[in-house]
């Protein structure tokens, strides 16, 4: 018999499946997935069926409408992104590195600025607001912000990832209190924060819909993001659109050129500054790739 579920937990080569009848069964991939190059996620949905015993199997992938690799979860609705300006302050190009790669790939971005009690985070939170995401300004220790926030957490699949030490998992455990997502205690010696999760997990929130949380970052690498074509990035980022068809080349490329009506609203303050320096950063570290490059990564990153 074939049941149907989506994939709430993956722990290497074991997953439990929450069913459509509300069980939860612990099931393996057949083999063919590796054969195929596209091996089943947390979020996904699947058909599986009862083997041998108490063992079961994933049979098949239904169909997929994105994914990510870091972290590799599936059918993810919003990439909801903490920051802070607070030590350790968060690295603006990891931040838009993030922002774009959700654009990317079908996913809606959000930002949420955190330990406002410690340095407060509108000049921040401003910059993104213009651009056209949902902000939130939060602070766990005075509770600032926290219920507008736990409003703003809907249907879907919703990942949640933060450089470390920004209080991620302590905002998480505040606004969302029923996930209990472990935390770790920032060291000062170095700054950081230790990350205490093990495994790709996807928790109810009781609404329908799904949060999973990630481990913190220090660095995010565009081309480890799956951002491979550089004539897409410019368009992940919103406040460049309106004026992406007004530059004199059809093929600019929004760095550098002459009468780019991207560069020219940088100047005229009308784009963040830091906003267009991150995504020529982004935008030179992926024209570097060759297209056997590009070619070889797509056959490595399909699954």
């Amino acid at each position: 018999m074939m049941n149907r579920g989506r994939i709430v937990r993956s722990t290497g080569d074991r997953m439990t499946v929450m069913a459509d009848d509300g069980k939860q069964y612990i099931c393996r991939a057949r083999g063919k997935f590796r054969l195929d190059g596209r091996f089943p996620l947390a979020g996904d949905l699947v058909t599986f069926r009862r083997a041998e015993g108490d063992e079961h199997l994933i049979e098949s992938i239904l169909d997929r409408k994105n994914y990510l690799i870091r972290p590799p979860v599936a059918n993810v609705s919003r990439l909801c992104v903490i920051a802070s300006m607070a030590p350790p302050v968060t690295d603006r190009l990891a931040l838009d590195t993030l922002i774009a790669a959700a654009e990317y790939n079908g996913i809606t971005p959000a930002v949420v600025v955190n330990k406002i009690d410690a340095v407060p985070g509108e000049a921040l939170a401003a910059v993104y607001r213009r651009a056209g995401y949902d902000v939130f300004l939060t602070s766990t220790k005075t509770g600032e912000g926290i219920e507008e926030f736990r409003k703003s957490v809907g249907e879907g699949i919703t990942v949640f990832a933060g450089s470390s030490g920004v209080g991620k998992s302590s905002l998480l455990n505040l606004a969302l209190p029923e996930f209990h997502v472990k935390t770790s205690r920032i060291s000062e010696r170095i700054g950081r924060g230790r990350h205490t999760t093990r495994h790709v997990e996807l928790f109810s929130d009781k609404k329908g819909g799904y949060v999973v949380d990630t481990p913190g970052f220090s660095h995010v690498d565009p081309v480890q993001m799956m951002l491979y074509d550089k004539k897409r990035i410019a368009s992940c980022f919103a406040e460049f659109r309106p004026y992406l068809q007004g530059c004199r080349y059809d093929d600019c490329a929004h760095t550098r050129e002459e009468d780019c009506a991207v560069i020219r609203a940088v100047e005229e303050g009308a784009i963040d500054r830091v906003r267009h320096e991150n995504y020529v950063s982004i935008y030179e570290k992926v024209a570097k790739l060759k297209d056997w490059q590009i070619r070889e990564l797509l056959a490595s990153e399909t699954i």
